[in-house]
Formats: C-alpha cells, sequence, structure tokens
C-alpha cells in the first residue's frame, strides 16, 4: 500500500510539473511571436527593412 501511495505521489507531482512547464513554455512561445524584440539574438534587427 505504500508503495502504492508513494507511486501515485510521483505520479500526481510529475503530472503537475508537466502541466506548468508546457503552459509557461506556451505564454513564452505566444509572446515571442507578438513581441519579435524577445526572440533570440538580433534577428528582429536583421529582418526589418526599416534600417
Amino acid at each position: 500500500m505504500i508503495g502504492f501511495l508513494s507511486g501515485t505521489t510521483i505520479a500526481a507531482v510529475l503530472a503537475v510539473g508537466t502541466y506548468i512547464a508546457m503552459t509557461t513554455f506556451s505564454v513564452t512561445s505566444i509572446e515571442r511571436v507578438n513581441n519579435p524584440s524577445l526572440n533570440v539574438g538580433d534577428l528582429d534587427y536583421r529582418y526589418t527593412s526599416s534600417h
């Protein structure tokens, strides 16, 4: 019974951790699309035609 409870607890913690990680990653990706200045390096500088 203790093994079952510890296994269930580990599974629940992993599920919550995965959910939080996926949610955070999704929000970050959406913010990068909406705000190109958050992208890696100077890609937005190189690909904008305003300079």
